[in-house]
């Protein structure tokens, strides 16, 4: 039974070679971790060392805040500038439209005007030589005596039938002094 492989001191001693070979396996990656960890720790804090560099830097640039006022304030002077520029255009432009109409209506209501002066004083002209002549055919019934004195309250026709009897000894019946006096339009000028 001795020569059995299953035996206690062979056992062991397969036991013992496999534990040295776990212990070799455990001691190189170990080693292998440890040579890591320093090379790993050395680029970690060489990149630790970076980003508190950057941080510093980033933080005094921020903390000054000079870059970020003058950026905003130059950016907000060339943005109203452009601003300005395009609304004073637009404005421009509209205005020059706006004048441009203007001064269209305004040419034709002034030519409108002209006409319409021209028509009403054409139609004055028109309207005194009407009235001129109608003011002379009514006057071609007219009798005018002359040198009889006018009197408040005095009646037309007793002072032309009055004038006819004495001073041109004509008699004249007021009837037919009437149908003259509508036909005719006595004046009385003093």
């Amino acid at each position: 039974m001795a020569s059995k492989s299953g035996s206690p001191a062979v056992t062991r001693a397969n036991s013992s070679d496999k534990n040295s070979k776990a212990d070799k396996k455990a001691s190189s990656v170990q080693a292998k971790s440890a040579g890591s960890r320093r090379a790993s720790s050395t680029d970690g804090e060489e990149a630790h060392e970076i980003r508190s560099l950057i941080e510093r830097t980033l933080s005094e640039f921020l903390n000054k805040g000079e870059f970020f006022n003058n950026l905003v304030s130059n950016l907000a002077d060339r943005l109203t500038a452009s601003i300005t520029e395009i609304v004073s255009s637009k404005v421009e432009q509209k205005l020059e439209a706006r004048l441009l109409a203007a001064e269209m209506k305004l040419e034709s209501v002034c030519s409108e005007l002209s006409t319409v002066k021209d028509s009403t004083e054409k139609k004055e002209k028109q309207m005194e030589s009407r009235i001129d002549g109608l003011a002379q055919y009514s006057r071609r019934n007219n009798l005018r005596i002359f040198g009889v004195a006018e009197s408040a309250n005095e009646d037309v026709l007793d002072v032309v039938s009055t004038l006819f009897r004495d001073q041109i000894r004509m008699n004249c019946l007021i009837y037919e002094l009437l149908k003259m006096f509508y036909c005719l339009n006595v004046l009385l000028i003093a």
